[in-house]
């Protein structure tokens, strides 16, 4: 399927659509015209972890691990 016939055809599903699945499209639409910028300072340290992790998927805790660690802290 080429763009202009998935354009047409979204047209015609959004004529029809309910409240619902409009409201779902039009919060996809929204959260891309954001275009959030991630500094690349930030990207960096996301890049190291993933690159540690996958170095060792082992070294990890539970989520229920930690939140238990945090409220140990308190």
């Amino acid at each position: 399927m080429n763009t202009l016939e998935i354009k047409k055809e979204l047209h015609e599903y959004i004529d029809e659509a309910d409240d619902r699945l409009l409201a779902l499209i039009y919060g996809m639409i929204a959260a891309d015209k954001l275009n959030l910028y991630i500094p690349d300072w930030h990207q960096k340290i996301v890049e190291e972890r993933l690159e540690e992790y996958e170095r060792n998927p082992k070294n990890t805790i539970s989520w229920e691990d930690l939140k238990s660690k945090i409220e140990k802290m308190r």
